[in-house]
């Protein structure tokens, strides 16, 4: 089963070898990273093999623990990496 969100698992584990989260492999340290942000490992695991999607207020979390915005996380380099505060309207007359 797939989340339908092609590619959030992969983006999930570099952004948490970005934020510091890397075991002796080199591979993410989902179980060090999922502990200290109050998440089961289980879960985290299951995000990163695109077996599941993460809920909203998860998401929310997962972007503000790795510092990238939560629509990064499910579409890619379609957004931001990072927030970069507010933008500017377009104001229409």
């Amino acid at each position: 089963m797939t989340t339908g969100w092609e590619g959030l698992g992969a983006r999930l584990q570099q952004a948490m070898k970005d934020k510091g989260f890397v075991n002796r492999k080199g591979d993410a340290d989902v179980t060090r990273f999922a502990l200290m942000h109050g998440w089961l490992p289980n879960y985290v695991y299951r995000w990163i093999k695109d077996q599941s999607t993460p809920e909203r207020a998860n998401l929310d979390r997962l972007g503000e623990a790795l510092g990238v915005a939560p629509a990064w996380l499910l579409f890619g380099d379609a957004v931001e990496k990072k927030p970069s505060g507010r933008r500017a309207r377009k104001v229409v007359s």
